[in-house]
Protein backbone atom coordinates (compact mmCIF):
# COMPACT_ATOMS: atom_id res chain seq x y z
CA UNK A 1 0.00 0.00 0.00
CA UNK A 2 1.46 3.63 -0.52
CA UNK A 3 0.48 6.58 0.97
CA UNK A 4 -0.82 9.06 -1.69
CA UNK A 5 0.84 12.84 -1.58
CA UNK A 6 -2.15 15.27 -0.20
CA UNK A 7 -1.65 18.67 0.37
CA UNK A 8 -1.83 20.38 4.37
CA UNK A 9 -3.97 22.57 4.02
CA UNK A 10 -7.03 24.65 6.25
CA UNK A 11 -10.91 24.80 5.49
CA UNK A 12 -10.45 28.30 5.05
CA UNK A 13 -7.51 28.27 2.90
CA UNK A 14 -9.65 25.49 1.00
CA UNK A 15 -12.87 27.62 0.76
CA UNK A 16 -10.43 30.79 -0.14
CA UNK A 17 -9.30 28.92 -3.29
CA UNK A 18 -12.96 28.27 -4.55
CA UNK A 19 -13.81 31.64 -4.17
CA UNK A 20 -10.87 32.95 -6.11
CA UNK A 21 -11.98 30.44 -8.69
CA UNK A 22 -15.30 30.98 -8.51
CA UNK A 23 -16.59 34.20 -7.07
CA UNK A 24 -16.32 36.00 -3.56
CA UNK A 25 -20.05 35.45 -3.74
CA UNK A 26 -20.09 31.81 -2.80
CA UNK A 27 -18.63 33.01 0.56
CA UNK A 28 -21.59 33.69 1.94
CA UNK A 29 -23.06 30.06 1.62
CA UNK A 30 -20.01 29.60 4.38
CA UNK A 31 -19.77 28.84 7.83
CA UNK A 32 -17.83 27.87 10.57
CA UNK A 33 -19.48 26.12 13.27
CA UNK A 34 -17.57 24.01 14.97
CA UNK A 35 -17.64 20.04 14.84
CA UNK A 36 -16.10 18.60 17.69
CA UNK A 37 -16.49 15.04 16.22
CA UNK A 38 -14.75 16.27 13.14
CA UNK A 39 -12.07 18.12 14.82
CA UNK A 40 -11.36 15.11 17.30
CA UNK A 41 -10.82 13.18 13.81
CA UNK A 42 -9.23 15.28 11.58
CA UNK A 43 -7.47 18.47 13.75
CA UNK A 44 -4.69 16.34 14.90
CA UNK A 45 -3.01 14.71 12.00
CA UNK A 46 0.29 15.21 11.56
CA UNK A 47 1.69 15.83 8.03
CA UNK A 48 1.78 12.80 5.65
CA UNK A 49 4.89 11.56 4.86
CA UNK A 50 5.37 9.65 1.36
CA UNK A 51 8.44 9.32 0.46
CA UNK A 52 7.61 5.91 -1.64
CA UNK A 53 4.97 7.71 -3.50
CA UNK A 54 6.73 10.73 -4.06
CA UNK A 55 9.82 8.34 -4.91
CA UNK A 56 7.41 6.72 -7.87
CA UNK A 57 6.79 9.54 -9.11
CA UNK A 58 3.22 11.19 -7.53
CA UNK A 59 2.86 14.68 -6.46
CA UNK A 60 0.43 16.53 -4.37
CA UNK A 61 -1.42 19.32 -6.28
CA UNK A 62 1.51 22.25 -5.05
CA UNK A 63 -1.59 24.69 -3.84
CA UNK A 64 -4.65 24.84 -2.75
CA UNK A 65 -5.73 27.05 -5.75
CA UNK A 66 -4.42 24.20 -8.26
CA UNK A 67 -6.62 21.56 -6.34
CA UNK A 68 -9.66 23.52 -6.73
CA UNK A 69 -8.80 23.58 -10.33
CA UNK A 70 -8.73 20.19 -10.74
CA UNK A 71 -11.57 19.42 -8.43
CA UNK A 72 -14.19 21.67 -10.44
CA UNK A 73 -12.72 21.59 -14.23
CA UNK A 74 -11.96 24.45 -16.71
Amino acid sequence: MVQMPALHLTMAEVVQAIARAHGPECLKRVRYDPQPAVQRLFASYPPLRTPMAEALGFRHDGSADRLTQRATGP
